[in-house]
């Protein structure tokens, strides 16, 4: 049987799932249904999103555990890898039972899990991150906060991001402050995840945030141009015009656009963006769009309050 085990565990490790399965049920044609392959089972099933059937072989599993360590066993379980591995059983199912819509069943298995586990900060990182992806924040909350604390120095990037992303949702920025230096300071710190939080906390309101991750991604890579114009469009949201046109000349640069211009009015700076968006369509580089929504924009303030006084010359 251990051999078998071994086999499918590698397979399974290898996304092969199908071969893995046959090869579960060869191994239950010759012992039953034996503690390891029913495991093994659950894995692939959970693997590959087949809720109902994690659910079953979940439960057999757990039965068959039970029985073994009653001593009612058959002698197909002597040799028994997976003998620890319930708070895995409990985790998978739980998750199955999230994504079937039985929420309380989901939870009363991730405490299971938890009460059962070798290691709780896994356990509470799967439940934590199950339960964002099911929208209940509130219970994914204590989850995510203890696989946080246990994680101590070295934090997980999925545990920073479900947390950082609670407090801009909930409105604590406390919360999100913390978690973004806690982003900001992972060694795997990537423009991509950067842009992603940033649009984030810009959708939620949190301009701090957004342009900090903005200007974080600008930093890791000096020619990206879609950061600085979703900068520019927050800076221009709370009527900070200098800094956009920081951001518009670092733009300027980039695109080898003359930077010799006089801003003297909301119209210039319009024409100003409406000239790097035409620029940007001409190069086939991403963000045309939104420096042309910049450019209409700001043509509306035209006649509104004080007119730009900047001269780039």
């Amino acid at each position: 049987v251990r051999a078998y085990y071994d086999v499918i565990r590698a397979l399974i490790l290898s996304k092969r799932y199908d071969e893995a399965e046959h090869y579960c049920s060869r191994a239950i044609g010759r012992f039953g249904d034996q503690i390891d392959i029913l495991a093994a089972r659950t894995m692939i099933a959970f693997e590959k999103k087949e809720w109902k059937r994690v659910l079953e072989y979940g439960s057999l599993y757990l039965d068959q555990l039970e029985r073994y360590r009653n001593g009612t066993g058959t002698s197909e379980m002597v040799h028994v890898a997976t003998y620890g591995d319930a708070w895995k059983i409990y985790g998978w199912m739980g998750s199955a039972n999230l994504k079937r819509g039985c929420t309380d069943e989901a939870e009363r298995l991730f405490r299971r899990a938890l009460e059962s586990a070798k290691d709780r900060g896994a356990v509470s990182r799967h439940a934590g991150l199950a339960l964002v992806s099911a929208g209940l924040l509130d219970s994914a909350l204590p989850y995510l906060e203890h696989a946080y604390a246990l994680a101590g120095k070295k934090k997980d990037s999925r545990v920073v991001e479900a947390l950082f992303k609670i407090g801009i949702t909930k409105g604590d920025r406390l919360r999100a402050a913390r978690l973004r230096a806690d982003a900001l300071a992972m060694e795997d710190l990537s423009v991509s995840w950067c842009m992603e939080l940033a649009d984030f906390a810009a959708r939620f309101g949190d301009i701090e945030s957004a342009l900090i991750f903005y200007s974080e991604v600008s930093k890791m890579d000096e020619s990206n141009v879609e950061a600085r114009l979703q900068a520019a469009r927050l800076l221009l949201s709370q009527g900070w015009i200098e800094e956009m046109i920081g951001c518009c000349d670092r733009i300027l640069q980039i695109l080898a656009l003359p930077r010799d211009i006089s801003v003297t009015s909301f119209s210039d700076l319009a024409d100003l963006f409406a000239g790097i968006a035409d620029e940007l369509r001409r190069k086939n580089i991403p963000g045309d769009g939104l420096a042309h929504l910049i450019s209409a924009h700001i043509a509306t303030l035209e006649g509104h309050g004080e007119p730009v006084r900047e001269d780039r010359s």
